[in-house]
This record gives structure tokens, C-alpha cells and sequence, in this order.
């Protein structure tokens, strides 16, 4: 074997070994809200658009009634930082086959303050509404 031989199949080997390191992360869940402290559930319908927001709010367990029929769902939701967060929010409810009920909720804007714990809310406006999810994420990026 030659020296240029050698060395193009060292390379080669070395190329072969370092192919498996180069995979892609191709995970595109939805980064799921973490729990409070102090109430350690964590809920699968809650999610948030960030992985820093994520860590940066609790979640006490929600409040699901059915009023006059309709579904209705609150969610103590609490800052972890010390910062003041400005918010989007919203709840899209689905049916007993879990399609989605329209109209679907447009986004609502809430802020809160360092510590602050603040209830997110919604009323589905259709009775066929059995389930829901609250996606949260930044009102200001």
C-alpha cells in the first residue's frame, strides 16, 4: 500500500466515525410548561413557545367547569423571575374526536409582575367543546 493510499483510507475511517455525530436534532414538540414548585403536576395541555419561557413560569393545577353548558377553564399561572413578563395567551378547545371547535380564540395579552401569580382564562363558545390546550408565549418577541 502506498503512502497516499494510507492516508485516504485513515481519512476515510476517520470521516466514517465522525458521520454519527453530525445528526440533526429533529425534535419539534411544543416545549411543555413546567409545573409550579410548589404544586409539582405537570399538565400535557399546557404549552409554551420557548424553552426560556418554559422555565420561567409555574403552573398551579388548572380549573375546568362547565358553565350553562360550555366548557370553562382557568389557569393559575406564576412568574418564577424577577422580572416583569408581558404575555400572549390563548385556549383552543376541542370536541369529544379531538378536532378542534371553532371559532377558534385569538391571542390576548397579559403581563405579569417578579412572584406574581395571575389567573389565564377562557369560556369555549361552543358546547361541544371537551377538551382544551393553553398555549402561551412572548407578547413582545
Amino acid at each position: 500500500m502506498n503512502r497516499h493510499s494510507l492516508i485516504a483510507s485513515s481519512l476515510l475511517a476517520c470521516a466514517s466515525l465522525a458521520l454519527p455525530a453530525c445528526t440533526v436534532d429533529r425534535d419539534t414538540s411544543p416545549y411543555a410548561g413546567q409545573p409550579d414548585p410548589d404544586r409539582p403536576n405537570v399538565n400535557p395541555r399546557i404549552i409554551t413557545s420557548t424553552p426560556d419561557l418554559m422555565i420561567a413560569l409555574g403552573f398551579d393545577e388548572p380549573i375546568v367547569v362547565s358553565d350553562s353548558g360550555n366548557l370553562r377553564v382557568a389557569v393559575p399561572t406564576r412568574s418564577l423571575g424577577d422580572d416583569r413578563y408581558l404575555l400572549d395567551y390563548r385556549f383552543v378547545f376541542y370536541d369529544d374526536r379531538g378536532m378542534e371547535v371553532e371559532p377558534v380564540m385569538g391571542w390576548r395579552m397579559f403581563s405579569l409582575e417578579p412572584r406574581e401569580q395571575r389567573r389565564v382564562e377562557a369560556q369555549a363558545l361552543d358546547a361541544r367543546a371537551r377538551d382544551w390546550r393553553l398555549q402561551i408565549k412572548w407578547a413582545n418577541r
